[in-house]
């Protein structure tokens, strides 16, 4: 397949790269862009090549493994869009991954001689490709059990370098003053054991408080993913925190710069959705232009495809409806992602994840319940201590003794009755709240035993966006908390849920199998439409042909 030189320019001009490059210097650059076709399983490049040109996908789907030892790992895939070479380039080294085809893909191609020659013009392209290198190799490090298995993080970062000053600077301030106010209480006062324990319990408090920061600070990413926007947030063992827009819910990019920004090449960026309340913002984020420049080119990405896909559907309609051969399976490339199963625990009461169908029942963690019936438990114990303990001190063989020990036992036995009754009534409501996700919605319902039942609902494709939160160190040890699903101008909120992050990549998965399944339904009926519609212009078609025919051996019979 050779693309020509118009197709070329509007794909350039659709990446973000040369998203700050005249429309006349792209048309300048394009025709050092030549086409390469690579059948699937083909190698592209192997571990050890010194080759240093930039491609691109634009067609099909690449994948990268880098090895270790006999065995190669999987590390991402390239689709539509994407660009790889930038790390042999930029680092100077060969290549250090084996790169194959995972379809019939076609690929554009700049050499070395050509990529060189362009980071020189466009010192911009080389910047940006540095920020997507370091993402990279940052990526590399990290293992997110809630990413979905065809993820690609394109950017992750920390907050600018700024950031982590502004939140140093207390601790560092503290710790001069302390030392500054020791050396002065060493010159001029008399220094006693209890001076020094003070001073160095200050000096060592402002130390760890400074690590504190700096551990605290590099705890806290902004990710961008081929299929969402994310925010995480974690203090040290306190609190932690997600909050995640899919690309497909994106409406507007917004960002703000302060003069120092502008200097320093940091702003604040907000990723605007239908509501306020599920917009994200996101503060001191490095490179804001870039960002968003990935993120414009994602969304737009992703209309694009779905227009292309519809657009090869419907030529395919077309050949089959007119009797013609389709060129190949009339199916849209979709990839239908699988929700985990269910875990095997030898514990089922205390169960809080059930896979049964297609739904997915999620029930409040243990520690909830435990929470609840703690005192009752301790009352039962206290009544049996106590009702054993008096029953020992009571005189055996008396009709006084007698009626004293059944008085205890029925004053015990009340007691335990009222307590346990309690007990089960806790147990009742913990498990009849129970939050599901189907198919195709997210259900909180919560039921009172012998009281109302309140149900609330909200389809899957109108989510927003997601917020996972673990506030405390109980719930961050024991990895419980809530997931907000923002759907329109609502909030449904799963509380106190074991593995909330579990539960957040339930969802998205989900979501994904919505999305997906909606655009075969839209796939299937407007190809029901465009049939219909070219058999009518056929049926209509061949009668006028027929009636022009029949007028003209009557005006032929006639003379």
């Amino acid at each position: 397949m050779e693309l020509e030189q118009g197709q070329i320019l509007k794909f350039l001009e659709q990446r973000h790269l040369f998203r700050d490059i005249h429309t006349e210097e792209i048309e300048e650059i394009a025709p050092f862009f030549f086409t390469v076709s690579v059948p699937k399983g083909a190698s592209i490049h192997a571990r050890g090549n010194l080759g240093k040109s930039l491609f691109f996908v634009y067609q099909g789907k690449i994948e990268v493994y880098y090895k270790s030892g006999k065995n190669s790992t999987f590390f991402e895939q390239k689709e539509f869009g994407d660009h790889f070479g930038e790390t042999v380039i930029l680092d100077d080294h060969p290549h250090d991954s084996d790169i194959t085809a995972l379809e019939d893909s076609v690929l554009l191609v700049l050499d070395a001689n050509n990529t060189e020659a362009l980071f020189e013009q466009f010192p911009e392209i080389a910047l940006a490709l540095k920020v997507i290198n370091r993402s990279k190799k940052k990526a590399s490090f990290y293992d997110f059990d809630w990413m979905a298995d065809d993820e690609i993080i394109y950017f992750i970062s920390t907050k600018h370098n700024l950031g982590l000053i502004r939140r140093i600077f207390k601790p560092i301030f503290f710790a001069i003053a302390s030392i500054t106010l020791f050396v002065l209480a060493l010159l001029f006062l008399d220094v006693n054991t209890y001076t020094n324990l003070i001073f160095g319990v200050a000096i060592s408090f402002s130390i760890l408080w400074l690590i504190w920061e700096m551990i605290d600070w590099r705890n806290d990413y902004y990710i961008i993913t081929n299929h969402r926007i994310i925010s995480t947030q974690q203090v040290l063992f306190f609190n932690s925190t997600r909050h995640e827009v899919p690309i497909s819910t994106i409406h507007a990019t917004k960002v703000d710069r302060t003069y120092w920004g502008r200097v320093f090449d940091y702003g604040d960026v907000d990723i605007q959705t239908m509501t306020i309340s599920s917009s994200l913002a996101m503060g001191y984020i490095p490179n804001p232009d870039q960002f968003t420049a990935i993120v414009e080119e994602l969304v737009f990405r992703l209309k694009e495809t779905s227009r292309t896909d519809w657009s090869y559907a419907a030529k395919q309609t077309i050949r089959q409806t007119i009797g013609l051969e389709p060129d190949s399976k009339i199916e849209l490339p979709i990839t239908v992602p699988i929700p985990d199963p269910e875990p095997k625990t030898p514990f089922k009461l205390f169960k809080t994840r059930q896979v049964v169908g297609d739904e997915i029942i999620y029930r409040k963690h243990w520690f909830v319940i435990i929470k609840k019936i703690w005192w009752q438990l301790l009352g039962l114990l206290a009544i049996l201590l106590v009702t054993f303990r008096n029953s020992l001190e009571i005189p055996s063989g008396s009709v006084g003794g007698s009626i004293d020990l059944q008085a205890l036992i029925m004053n015990s036995t009340v007691a335990s009755l009222i307590l346990i009754g309690i007990l089960v009534y806790q147990w009742i409501d913990y498990r009849n709240e129970i939050y599901k996700v189907t198919k195709d919605t997210i259900v909180d319902i919560e039921k009172k035993p012998l009281g109302f039942q309140k149900e609330k609902t909200a389809p899957i494709e109108k989510i927003q966006s997601i917020q996972v939160d673990r506030t405390g160190i109980i719930r961050v040890v024991f990895n419980f908390g809530s997931v907000k699903i923002h759907v329109a101008d609502d909030v449904l909120e799963f509380r106190e849920v074991q593995n909330p992050s579990q539960v957040q990549r339930d969802i998205f998965i989900r979501k994904q199998q919505q999305s997906a399944l909606n655009i075969k339904e839209d796939a299937e009926r407007s190809r029901s439409m465009m049939s219909e519609f070219i058999k009518a212009y056929h049926e209509e078609t061949q009668n006028g042909k027929e009636s022009s025919q029949q007028t003209s051996e009557e005006l032929k019979y006639d003379n």
